[in-house]
């Protein structure tokens, strides 16, 4: 049995919790993509664009990560899915990721994400059956449209 999550509705007095996780699970990644880690611009982006539905993740009762969707009638987008480095590799992610899968396929939507082009999340994107359609300089773009 894999570990037990819970996903809820983030509240504003996690923000630095939230973006805690945000830096541990991504700073290397956007460090290798520009060169650097500016802290007070990735903080202020961070806090002005909460989401309208920013989940947050517990595991076994803890505050371990984040999902930022963005949904509307003909599609999910999932905009950010972090969590704490202790939780990665646990499976935790791809439930979640399943999970947003089946609720656009009862919707017959698609869900489509894009990820740093040295992130190696775009591994468990493919095999969940992510396809790349289209890049950036910086970014992969990445859609999933089928049932399960």
């Amino acid at each position: 049995m894999g570990p037990r999550y819970a996903i809820r509705p983030a509240q504003k007095d996690e923000l630095d919790t939230l973006y805690a996780i945000h830096r541990s699970a991504l700073e290397s990644y956007v460090s290798q993509t520009w060169g650097s880690w500016d802290d007070d611009f990735q903080r202020d982006f961070f806090a002005d664009h909460w989401p309208d539905l920013r989940l947050a993740i517990d595991v076994d009762g803890d505050l371990a990560g984040f999902l930022d969707l963005d949904e509307s009638p003909e599609r999910i987008r999932v905009e950010n899915l972090a969590l704490a480095p202790a939780q990665q590799g646990r499976g935790i992610g791809t439930a979640i990721l399943v999970a947003v899968q089946q609720r656009a396929a009862l919707n017959n939507q698609p869900v489509d994400l894009q990820v740093l082009k040295v992130n190696p999340a775009r591994r468990l994107y493919e095999r969940l059956g992510f396809r790349q359609t289209g890049e950036t300089k910086t970014h992969y773009q990445m859609a999933w449209e089928g049932t399960l």
